[in-house]
């Protein structure tokens, strides 16, 4: 009887202990969840709260004029630098000038911007266009785009941006498909004239006439 008794008293002991560590298991799992998801809003807090959905629309898909780009589903290597260019003045243009204004203006962090980045690169990238042949103007980008897509990849563009324009081989090299076709034809132009430098398309698009970047900004563009 004595026995039994202790080999109950240790059973209930050990099985005590036992939904212990399954309590304190559970809590330390659902800390560390709370914790993950904690961290992967805070980009998305920080793009609401420094006003970036009002030109680049809520999740980053949507920008309000089709001369800024769409952000969402980029890598974060490539929004990182895309960002630190504008600040030091490597992108020039009108849009990359207002841009830094904004961004001096709100004493944006290096750590918040890097935030932003990381939640951006989490979001997916907004579907390609189609154009249909159905109307006279549906034709003609219809024609465009099917040259476009031909030039793509005779000028060797899948060599960096994939065959489908979003799916970058190289981690800083951008997704090209998300964009409208007038922020795609504007970069590319920014490339030829200077007003984007530091990188080796200004010398690949070197004597490449507009009618074909406007044909292949078309093929990749919506």
């Amino acid at each position: 009887m004595f026995y039994s008794n202790k080999n109950s008293l240790i059973r209930k002991v050990f099985g005590m202990r036992h939904l212990s560590y399954i309590a304190t298991a559970t809590v330390l799992m659902y800390a560390s969840f709370c914790g993950a998801a904690q961290t992967k809003h805070v980009g998305e807090d920080l793009f609401i709260k420094n006003a970036c959905a009002s030109c680049h629309g809520s999740d980053g898909k949507m920008p309000i004029f089709s001369y800024y780009p769409s952000l969402a589903g980029q890598s974060k290597d490539y929004l990182n630098e895309q960002l630190q260019d504008i600040v030091s003045g490597k992108r020039s243009s009108h849009y990359s000038e207002q841009m830094r204004l904004v961004v001096d203006d709100l004493k944006l962090s290096k750590a918040d911007a890097n935030s932003i980045a990381d939640w951006l690169s989490l979001q997916s990238t907004p579907a390609k266009a189609k154009h249909s042949a159905k109307s006279s103007t549906g034709a003609k980008k219809a024609i465009a785009s099917a040259n476009g897509k031909r030039l793509y990849k005779e000028r060797g563009c899948a060599g960096c941006h994939g065959s489908t324009g979003n799916n970058p081989i190289l981690p800083n090299a951008p997704k090209l498909a998300a964009n409208n076709s007038d922020y795609l034809l504007n970069q590319l132009q920014g490339f030829q004239t200077g007003e984007r430098s530091g990188t080796i398309m200004s010398a690949i698009l070197t004597g490449i006439p507009k009618s074909e970047l406007e044909d292949i900004a078309t093929w990749l563009g919506k």
